[in-house]
């Protein structure tokens, strides 16, 4: 008897298992094919060409998030296809207006050569103004740029000359 009990117990917490799996499996497929309401939603839910939408909108009202955000799509290829030309593009008009994860992105594309020509002290440049606009990290990349490319002082110094404000490193244009 007290074999059976023990059987049935363990068939019991089987059936169990089996139905909580089920339901979690079920919650997950409800919650990602779900049509998400707005783009941060989208993103999390995997549904890029829905983001891209969503962001697309967002960008005609002159939002610098929207517009990095849409460039990371771009650049990861994400509901869109890769492009980084309009990547560039959106990360300066992103930058244009003071944000500074755009202005470390674009850095980063000055810095690798992607989507633009390679240029480190456009890049330095960039993460410069990262920097002042309140970026955690470009601090640190305008050092490894310095090293990595052997900067010179003069070099460092031309930045300061050639872009002192964020309206001159934007007339510099890609």
């Amino acid at each position: 008897m007290e074999q059976q009990l023990r059987r049935r117990d363990k068939t019991v917490l089987a059936v169990l298992v089996v139905l909580l799996a089920a339901g979690g499996m079920l919650a997950a497929i409800t919650y990602f094919t779900q049509r998400a309401d707005n783009a941060y939603t989208a993103m999390a839910r995997g549904q890029y060409k829905l983001a891209r939408r969503f962001y697309e909108e967002e960008v005609k009202t002159g939002s610098p998030l929207a517009m990095n955000q849409l460039a990371n799509l771009h650049y990861l290829g994400l509901g869109t296809e890769s492009d980084h030309k309009a990547a560039a593009q959106l990360y300066l008009d992103a930058s244009s207006k003071g944000f500074a994860a755009a202005q470390l992105n674009l850095g980063h594309m000055f810095r690798q050569g992607i989507g633009v020509a390679q240029d480190p002290v456009r890049a330095f440049g960039w993460y410069g103004m990262s920097n002042v606009n309140g970026s955690p990290w470009a601090e640190q990349y305008m050092r490894h740029t310095a090293v990595e490319f052997t900067l010179t002082p003069g070099q460092i110094n031309s930045v300061k000359e050639s872009w002192p404000t964020l309206s001159d490193l934007v007339k510099a244009g890609l």
